[in-house]
């Protein structure tokens, strides 16, 4: 019988059964292969030369597509909605909620970038991530356009840019690709380098539109009605839709934090393992197949941490944290022949101390995890300066009251804020993947202390800190 033919019934018999469209196409192919006499290694090699200019892209986003889903189903994204609803409390100040908007528009932005490289899911990621925090943008008041332009930016402006991941396809096969096969004609001919810096002013154009969106055009509150979607089995025509219609909808703080404590996902460990484990795989095997350029650079470093601020608090005194040292590891990704890269802090736990006019009043512990996207100034000398712009955070546990504060019982709560960075990297001459660096951090971060003696609230106040981080350190790069 004709191979033809029966790669086609078999796509038609599996269509009717509901089989994903990526597994019938493959399933199809490699049967109707086999039936024609080829090895699978032939019939996989014809299956990816017959695939239509796009095919192959698209074919990459409907697998990757199912990747997402898959991370969805570890419940990890409702758990980052809850984690956000729970810091917009009862009591949650207009600094605190103008401090969460920026951090969720973070988010959006930095999973935007990441999906076009470091985890390439493209615009799988958005129905995966963004309905979980829909309440989150309705009780914020969010202009949901400002958070459309900031997808759009981290979406398109990434894949436009660097050519890495998506980026790869788009500048170098599509793009390169036909400039040089159409230029050809009129010795006309363009190298890989050459294309981010011909992007470079459509994406600072997308940069500019961004932040007129988010700071001018969006910047107002936006009225969204909160409420449940029930399936629809049937529609009468003749009854149109209605809208309810809301004027003001009034913050809840009470049943928002309530919903974050009784509602949030209990995730296992073993789940978030796996996922992480899923993620890292992925990682690798692109890494294995040459879809990823591989650039990443590990330092590690010592920190001191220099408080800058300092708050006077009505019937309690002057309440400061004291400077510590640290160990600093970091991870930093090189977007390819760019001078773009995203760097990660991974700092160890560290002891702090919170003094009272000057005396020891709480000891407590808490992880700093940054994330900074940096532009590093290339040159023909062995120094390399470079600035980076990211989001921080103040994960605190284990407080410990004493001197005038003991027998007390004092939480700190966990903090988010804007971060900056500045500093160089040095490679010596007889150095090949070796340098050290040195570089000063900025965190803006206030987090709220609750004290409390038995069941009544002594004080709450925002402890301003602000640290400036001195980090001296080796580094090496793969």
């Amino acid at each position: 019988m004709n191979a033809v033919v029966i790669a086609i019934a078999v796509m038609f018999i599996l269509s009717l059964a509901r089989v994903s469209v990526v597994l019938t196409l493959v399933i199809s192919a490699i049967i109707g292969g086999l039936v024609a006499g080829l090895s699978l290694s032939d019939t996989v090699t014809a299956f990816n030369a017959g695939l239509g200019d796009g095919a192959e892209v698209a074919l990459a986003y409907a697998v990757l597509g199912a990747f997402a889903l898959a991370l969805s189903k570890s419940g990890l994204p409702d758990l980052l909605a809850y984690k956000l609803i729970g810091l917009l409390g009862m009591e949650a100040t207009q600094k605190q909620a103008t401090k969460v908007k920026f951090l969720l528009l973070g988010i959006l932005l930095i999973a935007a970038i990441c999906s076009q490289n470091l985890i390439p899911v493209h615009i799988a990621f958005i129905p995966v991530l963004v309905p979980p925090l829909l309440k989150v943008m309705n009780h914020l008041k969010l202009d949901r356009r400002a958070a459309a332009c900031v997808l759009t930016l981290g979406l398109v402006g990434t894949y436009i840019f660097l050519p890495v991941g998506f980026g790869a396809i788009f500048l170098e096969q599509i793009l390169m690709g036909n400039i040089n096969k159409i230029g050809a004609a009129y010795h006309l001919h363009v190298e890989r380098s050459m294309m981010p810096m011909g992007m470079a002013i459509p994406v600072l154009g997308m940069v500019i539109g961004t932040l007129f969106a988010v700071f001018v055009s969006y910047r107002k509150p936006r009225i969204y009605v909160d409420r449940n979607v029930a399936p629809i089995t049937t529609i009468d025509l003749d009854k149109p839709l209605r809208a309810v219609n809301v004027e003001v909808l009034k913050a809840d703080g009470i049943a928002l934090e309530q919903e974050a404590k009784q509602e949030a996902p209990v995730i296992a460990k073993k789940t978030i393992l796996m996922a992480l484990l899923a993620i890292i795989l992925t990682l690798i095997s692109q890494l294995y197949s040459g879809s990823m350029i591989l650039d990443w650079q590990v330092k590690v470093g010592g920190s001191v941490i220099a408080p800058t601020q300092d708050t006077k608090v009505a019937g309690v005194g002057t309440v400061k944290a004291d400077h510590e040292y640290a160990f600093t590891p970091s991870v930093e990704y090189i977007f390819g022949e760019t001078p773009f890269s995203a760097e990660v802090l991974l700092a160890t736990p560290i002891s702090h101390d919170v003094k009272l006019d000057g005396e020891k009043a709480v000891n407590l512990k808490h992880l700093p995890p940054t994330v900074t996207f940096k532009y590093n100034f290339k040159n023909s000398t062995r120094f390399t300066p470079y600035i980076g712009v990211g989001g921080t955070a103040f994960l605190a546990w284990d407080e410990e009251s004493s001197g005038a504060l003991a027998g007390t019982k004092v939480k700190v709560k966990d903090d988010f804020g804007f971060a900056g960075q500045i500093g160089f990297n040095f490679q010596p001459a007889d150095a090949k993947n070796w340098g050290v660096f040195f570089d000063a951090r900025y965190a803006q971060l206030s987090p709220e202390v609750t004290v409390k003696a038995g069941n009544t609230t002594a004080a709450k106040f925002d402890l301003d800190i602000d640290p400036v981080i001195y980090t001296l350190g080796y580094s090496y790069r793969f």
